[in-house]
């Protein structure tokens, strides 16, 4: 059941591909060798092309929602949530642009809410990134089951927050 919400999920990632706002700054850069996959993820958000301004932005609303949702577990709670902050300030075509975004990560949270927040964050990233170098490329549920299940493995392995789960659920979530 998870892996079918999840594909879902990830086909919705690509509703929102056009949206348009400046990345948001990083943290410093990751070793190159030692954090192959992490460095690779920070230089092709900060390429600020179109798709990885749209992964910046989905990416801070998606950070939003899964703080919400962990908290709440309900999703129209969170939507109305995440919502609040901008709505106000937007017309009525806006809103209901931000409103399909929102509920489009929203619907993401809920199918990487198994995984530990530092994790799902990550896996959110390669999900985004994955689906703006492959257009319309479906991962298979075996291949979604396979990536939780290594992605489980790193939280196993490495600290919470750590570089190494990083770098570990990064390569988990990688879109070949």
């Amino acid at each position: 059941m998870r892996a079918a919400l999840l594909v879902f999920a990830v086909g919705l990632v690509t509703l929102v591909a056009h949206a348009q706002v400046p990345p948001r700054p990083l943290a410093s850069s990751p070793d190159e060798k030692t954090y192959p996959e992490l460095a690779a993820m920070k230089r092709w958000l900060e390429a600020a092309s179109p798709p990885a301004r749209h992964c910046a932005l989905t990416g801070g609303l998606y950070l939003d929602a899964d703080r919400s949702y962990r908290q709440t577990r309900s999703e129209a709670q969170t939507i109305d949530e995440v919502m609040r902050p901008n709505a106000d300030k937007l017309n009525t075509a806006e809103r209901d642009r931000l409103r399909s975004i929102v509920v489009n990560v929203t619907s993401l949270a809920v199918a990487l809410s198994d995984l530990e927040p530092d994790s799902a964050a990550i896996a959110f990233s390669q999900m985004c990134i994955g689906r703006a170098r492959r257009p319309g490329v479906e991962p298979a549920p075996d291949t979604i089951r396979a990536q939780f299940d290594r992605s489980f493995d790193c939280q196993r392995r490495y600290g919470a927050n750590s570089l190494d789960r990083k770098e570990c659920v990064a390569q988990a979530f990688r879109m070949p």
